[in-house]
């Protein structure tokens, strides 16, 4: 049996709402997403009799995103640039992992969320162009994100694609039925109403940052 990979002793990279990210310590391409401790918990005891009878407990809807990613294998679709490519599982000391390919920014580190973009540059035409272009290209190639949100999106920047934004999250169809997957046009719906909630999301953002430089911009006294 292979020994199981020690993640304890880390630090994550990225701590989410419900994963941790940590570096994996074999090889500095790839990642290890893992369920936080207590939300597996969490989940295995709020599961449900047929998911429980299957074995899934709290890995049900990481089971979900790897369906989805053998999904884009069958079409050809799993090398595409706006998502984050899986390269496979691992035990952890943690539990079950996800490994997948680590997204770097323009500084060889992690590439840095459209959250921390809008922060530190604004929200521009360039970056508002780039978003549509991202919701086309999902909406066009049919890959069903459940979640899209400014902490989700990276942008990247490597040799082989150039700067782009990527979707590093949330691959599943969290819906009970899943229209989603199933209809095209339900989903050109879905997306677009993600997307909005995320623009939203970042020019609240963006007037935050200009009213906080406004305020940096007084004189001592605000005179």
């Amino acid at each position: 049996m292979p020994p199981l990979l020690e993640l304890k002793s880390a630090r994550p990279l990225v701590s989410g709402a419900y994963r941790d990210v940590f570096q994996h310590p074999g090889d500095d391409r790839l990642l290890v997403k893992v369920i936080k401790p207590i939300f597996a918990e969490r989940d295995a005891q709020r599961a449900n009799w047929f998911d429980k009878w299957r074995g899934l407990g709290a890995y049900k809807s990481l089971l979900r995103e790897i369906e989805k990613y053998i999904v884009l294998r069958g079409r050809g679709q799993h090398d595409l640039p706006f998502i984050q490519h899986f390269a496979g599982m691992v035990e952890t000391d943690l539990g079950l992992g996800m490994v997948v390919h680590k997204v770097r920014g323009r500084n060889g580190g992690l590439a840095p969320t459209l959250a921390e973009i809008v922060r530190i540059r604004g929200l521009d035409a360039d970056v508002i162009a780039r978003i549509e272009a991202l919701r086309d290209d999902v909406i066009r190639h049919h890959v069903v994100f459940g979640d899209v949100s400014a902490n989700n999106i990276v942008e990247a920047a490597d040799a082989g694609h150039g700067h782009r934004l990527v979707i590093i999250d949330g691959l599943n169809d969290h819906l009970w039925l899943p229209i989603n997957s199933m209809s095209r046009t339900f989903y050109r719906v879905y997306c677009d109403r993600r997307f909005a909630r995320m623009m939203q999301t970042l020019r609240q953002i963006d007037r935050t940052r200009g009213a906080t430089e406004a305020a940096e911009a007084l004189p001592a006294g605000g005179k």
